[in-house]
């Protein structure tokens, strides 16, 4: 819980001086993320739409206590009341989503971002948080004073003892992330330097790795995951070869080498051959062009590459013979030989 209260009062520090905003859905979209994160508007909308905010920020509590009491084992259930059916549950969500539309109806909002905190999954960019190295000087806390006010704004009454222990668990976990974080730095530097000493005269101006993005990777795989198949199907039917395979006891006759045997009067009995399918050995580099050109089609050159390389992936069982790439004036590495 103090974790929680920490991100979401230390990102709440971080969202922009919507002041001067002349676009209604952005600021209406960081009011909602406001009251989500901290229970609080970012901005006034009047008395009228200030209640209306009011009125969207319980609905969503509902929806959230409601689900909770539905999904919790009972040894977690916080009343002794009998839970939602999950007709009636669907039923609240239903309501709450037609107060959110009517609300957004009324504010003439056509919100084209999705807001979500800086530390959360996201279904896309949003503009609303300043960047790490940009959070406004009036706002900047050191992290004692972040910790002591999210407890405060978040009315979590913690001994010292037990904020002493988050602090200590916290530390190890940061720690440890970033000890991850620079052996992944170390591992990438090392591996485009591998990449830059195979050709020393190469025209890239440098060889780098995509921004990751999970959650996008996962809507565009389900997205595809039809075409994926009937892709990973067909090929599965040519991935075998007919071949001849020779020093077989019966099918057709090898007649170099019954000549042989006849000839050095050996008893062997392994002069034919038999037609056998064979698996083909194969690698396959897959190489996406990233150029300026193809930028107007972007969304279809992502959904091919991931297409691809999700074939690929279960196609070819050695993860060490596939390998994918993007070029434009640098080389990106999103999976090399390994």
């Amino acid at each position: 819980m103090l974790d929680t209260a920490y991100a979401n009062y230390s990102s709440a520090q971080r969202f922009r001086d919507l002041a001067g905003e002349t676009d209604n859905s952005i600021r209406v979209a960081a009011n909602i993320l406001s009251y989500s994160m901290t229970g609080k508007p970012l901005l006034s909308f009047g008395d009228k739409g200030d209640l209306q905010f009011r009125s969207v920020h319980r609905s969503l509590l509902e929806v959230e206590s409601v689900a909770y009491e539905h999904y919790s084992r009972p040894s977690l259930k916080k009343s002794s009341r009998k839970p939602m059916t999950l007709i009636e549950l669907s039923t609240v969500k239903i309501a709450a989503v037609q107060k959110i539309i009517d609300f957004l109806e009324s504010q003439s909002c056509d919100i084209v971002e999705i807001p979500s905190p800086p530390f959360a999954d996201n279904h896309g960019p949003n503009h609303l948080f300043e960047s790490t190295s940009e959070v406004i000087p009036e706002r900047n806390e050191d992290f004692d004073s972040i910790l002591k006010n999210a407890s405060v704004e978040f009315s979590l009454h913690l001994s010292r003892e037990e904020i002493a222990e988050s602090e200590r668990l916290t530390e190890l976990e940061s720690q440890t992330v970033i000890a991850d974080w620079e052996y992944s730095l170390e591992a990438n530097r090392k591996l485009a330097d591998i990449h830059k000493s195979v050709d020393p005269k190469t025209h890239f101006e440098s060889f780098l790795f995509p921004k990751e993005d999970y959650s996008e990777f996962v809507r565009a795989r389900s997205k595809l995951i039809g075409p994926i198949r009937l892709v990973l199907d067909r090929l599965k039917m040519v991935r075998f070869t007919v071949d001849e395979s020779q020093g077989k006891e019966s099918g057709y006759v090898d007649v170099p080498m019954a000549i042989q045997v006849v000839a050095s009067q050996s008893k062997r009995n392994d002069v034919f051959m038999q037609e056998e399918n064979e698996l083909r050995s194969e690698a396959w580099a897959i190489i996406i062009d990233s150029s300026k050109s193809l930028e107007t089609f972007q969304s279809e050159v992502r959904d091919v590459a991931v297409c691809l390389s999700e074939v690929a992936k279960d196609l070819i069982p050695n993860p060490n013979s596939w390998a994918c790439y993007s070029f434009n004036e640098n080389l990106y590495i999103l999976k090399d030989f390994s």
